[in-house]
């Protein structure tokens, strides 16, 4: 999405904009362009790094946008980790 797709209503009030659900599929195929049986890294942003201990941030209070992003993550890839 450019800013020159956009109308000025939605360039100046970024809230009215809609998004699509999320989805691992359309966005490794239209950002990365993956290489069959690749593999990824996925980096989150966390203030305090104890919080990926055990995945601690899951159950600490705010960081939606990260827990959204795993969750994003782990239903695309069913789940598998290496």
């Amino acid at each position: 999405m450019t800013a020159a797709l956009l109308d000025r209503e939605i360039i100046l009030n970024p809230e009215m904009r809609e998004f699509p659900e999320f989805s691992l599929t359309r966005l490794l195929g239209t950002v990365f362009e993956p290489t069959a049986g690749c593999r990824i890294c996925l980096l989150i942003d966390l203030e305090d790094m104890n919080l990926m201990k055990g995945y601690g941030f899951l159950t600490a209070d705010g960081h939606d946008v990260q827990k959204k992003g795993l969750r994003g993550i782990l239903s695309g890839s069913q789940g598998r980790w290496s």
